[in-house]
């Protein structure tokens, strides 16, 4: 299914009142999704929101088009989905370097399952050192546990102006300490 997305590359490079791309359920290559990245990155104005639900990018996918991304700051959406694309904690290093200081407002890492409480780190410490707000981080059903939960708490830390003004992490499992790290967290955002 590379093929029509190569075919497509310029309809999208061209189409300047283009405001979203979603593929969904694709069979991407790392070198297609690079090389469609570059095309969205040369265009004369980002896209708002692109969707790859379902690509099965992998790390490697996700590498390349993050590659694309950060050597155009100004190009990278305001949103992006990633969800069920197999993404491990080698993604989570590559999305938090797009996490600092970009235009980036909500990214959807949903049914991903396999992020550990290293991976969730980087995202956490990547939006405690952002100087802009962002809006929507997703999480939902990636098996994250009361360890997951810790992690990314601890490492937002007391940068609580910048938690996620929504933080979905449905159908994951809390359990009490997660919970109450999640409500100590919050608490210290609203006083």
């Amino acid at each position: 299914i590379i093929e029509p997305l190569l075919s497509l590359r310029s309809f999208f490079a061209n189409n300047e009142k283009l405001e979203s791309v979603r593929l969904f359920n694709w069979k991407i290559t790392p070198e297609a999704i690079h090389s469609f990245a570059a095309c969205l990155a040369n265009r004369r104005s980002p896209i708002e929101s692109l969707s790859l639900r379902k690509c099965r990018l992998g790390d490697e996918g996700v590498k390349e088009l993050i590659s694309v991304f950060l050597d155009h700051p100004k190009m990278i959406p305001k949103k992006i989905c990633l969800r069920k694309n197999s993404m491990r904690d080698e993604s989570c290093s590559y999305i938090s370097q797009i996490l600092y200081n970009t235009g980036l407002e909500e990214i959807d890492l949903g049914e991903n399952n396999f992020f550990t409480p290293r991976g969730l780190k980087s995202i956490g410490r990547a939006l405690a050192g952002r100087s802009l707000a962002f809006r929507r981080l997703e999480l939902t059903d990636n098996s994250m546990r009361n360890k997951h939960f810790l992690t990314i708490t601890e490492a937002i830390g007391t940068r609580l102006d910048l938690i996620p003004s929504e933080l979905n992490l449905r159908g994951n499992l809390i359990g009490v300490e997660g919970a109450k790290s999640l409500s100590r967290m919050l608490s210290r955002r609203k006083s």
